[in-house]
């Protein structure tokens, strides 16, 4: 006699039956479902014993779709590595880069367009340093010679080329030490001739 195999629509259960199955319709052992067994109905119907082969869930799972093939790690390491590399360097450039605007704005700092008031002093002093004669030589012209190094040296740092006051410092520091260094000529000359240039006053005078 034949036998027919069939398999659960539902849950994929095996089973089995002779030819008087052919047909006919079985609640499925496992979980109740109609199982039609092909063929044309007999008459009598199943005379058969139903049977029922090893049953496996795990087989009857269908296969899970998985988004793609996992990587091994030995893939995924120089990836991370990678990705770890990148953001060091995004941060060092960004440390580079508000080193640099700090930089600049010490730099911004520093060449601040100076004002002329130490050339205009300096100019001054050299002009009563010689008004004033010796007097004005010794008290004067160390102060426009100062103020006119102070001058040169704050032009040096502008962003404007000639700096407002550079060359009247230039020009009280050069009358400075001209009319210092005659001063001192002079007084030396007093110094060294005094008493010739005493008898020609008094023989002047007399």
């Amino acid at each position: 006699m034949a036998t027919i195999k069939v398999a659960c629509p539902k849950c994929g259960q095996k089973v089995s039956g002779d030819e008087t199955f052919a047909g006919a319709s079985v609640p499925c052992p496992v979980c109740s479902s109609e199982i039609h067994f092909p063929g044309e109905t007999s008459r009598g119907g199943p005379t058969g014993v139903l049977k029922t082969e090893d049953y496996s869930p795990e087989e009857n799972k269908a296969p899970v779709d998985l988004p793609g093939e996992i990587p091994d790690f030995e893939d995924v390491a120089p990836q991370a590595s990678q990705g770890v590399q990148e953001k060091s360097a995004e941060k060092d450039s960004v440390e580079e880069d508000s080193a640099e605007s700090e930089i600049s704005e010490d730099d911004d700092d520093e060449m601040v367009v100076p004002t002329p008031v130490s050339g205009a002093i300096s100019l001054v002093a050299s002009v009563l340093g010689v008004v004033l004669c010796i007097v004005g030589g010794i008290l004067f012209s160390p102060i426009a010679i100062i103020f006119g190094h102070i001058s040169q040296a704050k032009a040096r740092h502008s962003p404007v080329q000639p700096a407002p006051g550079q060359t009247l410092g230039a020009i009280g520091m050069l009358i400075g030490y001209a009319w210092l260094v005659i001063t001192i000529l002079i007084l030396g000359v007093l110094i060294l001739f005094e008493d010739s240039i005493r008898e020609m006053v008094q023989s002047r005078g007399a």
